[in-house]
């Protein structure tokens, strides 16, 4: 589904990691949250000359890795 410049999934026709563990954030699920965090998002994927993009990965794995931290009560551990 495009919005303007964004580009979603359906949820309801395509599942994510990233969709489940957040799922699982949200329900207090920290244990299936840290099953589902195997590696930072797109670890090892790049895209030569895509600023933009790696920039936004580079935030969307900081956000991500800081939901786990937090939702698994791990903060300043």
């Amino acid at each position: 589904m495009s919005v303007g410049d964004d580009l979603r999934l359906d949820t309801a026709l395509l599942t994510s990691d990233v969709a489940e563990f957040e799922e699982a954030l949200s329900h207090g699920d920290a244990e299936r949250a840290a099953e589902l965090y195997a590696a930072p998002f797109l670890d090892g994927f790049y895209l030569t000359g895509a600023t933009e993009f790696e920039h936004w990965v580079d935030t969307e794995r900081a956000r991500l890795g800081q939901s786990l931290r937090t939702g698994a009560g791990i903060i300043g551990h």
